[in-house]
């Protein structure tokens, strides 16, 4: 089964947004032709990860979006993701480090109460620095009166199969 094909196959319909388009898998010679799709959506989303889950997401939650169809494409086996379940004795090493307005905004799209929240580990203090050293940006929660935590470390796999869920 090609990559395309089996984006096809893992659309998440989630409800709602702008100009129809129309759907086409292109296929390898040594692959059988694609089943045919005639679903129309307003907006695609395409990849499945942390940005394209948070983009269908935020979409979906627009009022002005409200009788449109999106669909996530992706070709990694969404469903897979979406029903994961975290080892018990280990840790991913794919993380993403999200600051507590990035949580909060989560939080106020449903997304973040899927993830395993055992999981995350918050920061009090991070420091985000470019490749080169000569930029830096300090996260430090005891200057901020609302929050406790600066910063959070998350499993890539842990966020997207939460806002996976959320979107199912």
């Amino acid at each position: 089964m090609t990559a395309r094909r089996h984006a096809l196959q893992s659309l998440l319909r989630l409800g709602t947004a702008v100009s129809p388009c129309r759907l086409y898998a292109t296929q390898r010679a040594s692959a059988p032709p694609p089943a045919a799709s005639n679903e129309l959506y307003d907006v695609v989303v395409i990849g499945g990860g942390p940005a394209g889950c948070a983009l269908a997401a935020v979409l979906g939650s627009l009022d002005a979006l409200d009788n449109k169809r999106i669909a996530l494409v992706d070709s990694g086996k969404l469903t897979e993701t979406r029903q994961w379940e975290p080892p018990a004795d280990t840790y991913l090493s794919r993380t993403l480090q999200i600051t507590s307005n990035n949580k909060r905004y989560l939080a106020e799209l449903d997304l973040w109460q899927q993830c395993f929240e055992d999981r995350v580990q918050a920061y009090s203090r991070a420091i985000v620095t470019d490749a080169l050293g000569g930029g830096a940006v300090d996260l430090l929660a005891e200057l901020s009166p609302v929050e406790a935590d600066a910063a959070f470390m998350v499993e890539t796999k842990n966020l997207v199969s939460g806002m996976l869920k959320a979107l199912n």
